[in-house]
């Protein structure tokens, strides 16, 4: 609308924004700011194209051109992982599971607020590896493997399957499928708290994690020789070889 000759932008957006949000309207706010209003018709322009004309061969050269790094499925639909948790497991890694700051992005009014630590927002990465529960379980998991990992919020990196020299055949196989479980038993224990308002500690949630992981392990024969006994009380030296 015009003030005075000027031209401000009245959004009349529907909820308050989240303190997250924030930065993204400022944003918005300074990039149309300095937008100048003509009386002629706005016209379609396809840029990749000297033409103007929007073509799916422009579009899929240009998407396939990126610098991104292109995300390797076949890491996520393993057949050894039961297909609702790879399901989960996509939408992970797509950033696409419904945590709050997700919901509220589909217009859902809510307060966003972890239920698990009741301090941070609830988002995907807060949740999967920056609540410090979850921090401290992949931390029990990592010091096992004899691994220092900085954490960082590359959701897709942790289903990167890649052999690792000092790990055992079995070491391999649980290190390729353990933040599938972690992810999952994380997710199911949010869910236990919002829904039921039932809380497990850390080392039932640590001890879960195991016994998914021998149990998807059983048709590889790769656990051959161990117990789940040993997953329990030396994992270490499952994993590691020396």
């Amino acid at each position: 609308m015009g003030v005075d000759g000027e031209i401000q932008w009245n959004l009349d957006l529907s909820r308050r924004l989240y303190e997250w949000e924030l930065s993204k309207a400022i944003d918005l706010f300074a990039l149309i700011d300095n937008f100048a209003l003509q009386d002629s018709d706005d016209p379609r322009s396809w840029r990749l194209k000297k033409s103007g004309l929007f073509s799916m061969a422009s579009c899929y050269s240009a998407i396939h051109q990126s610098n991104r790094e292109p995300f390797q499925n076949k890491d996520v639909w393993d057949p050894l992982v039961p297909t609702k948790i790879a399901f989960f497991a996509w939408l992970e890694s797509h950033n696409s599971i419904l945590t709050q700051d997700n919901m509220a992005r589909k217009g859902m009014i809510i307060v966003n607020r972890c239920c698990l630590c009741s301090k941070g927002f609830e988002s995907v990465p807060h949740l999967l590896l920056s609540y410090p529960v979850t921090r401290e379980i992949w931390e029990y998991f990592l010091y096992g493997f004899g691994i220092d990992w900085v954490f960082h919020e590359d959701l897709k990196r942790m289903f990167s399957k890649r052999l690792v020299s000092h790990f055992t055949n079995a070491g391999n196989f649980l290190w390729h499928f353990l933040p599938f479980a972690i992810a999952w038993i994380i997710w199911l224990e949010r869910n236990d708290r919002t829904l039921n308002d039932k809380e497990k500690d850390i080392h039932k949630m640590i001890l879960i994690i195991k016994a998914i992981l021998y149990y998807w392990a059983l048709p590889t024969k790769l656990l051959e020789g161990f117990r789940f006994e040993d997953l329990v009380f030396k994992w270490d030296q499952v994993v590691r070889k020396g």
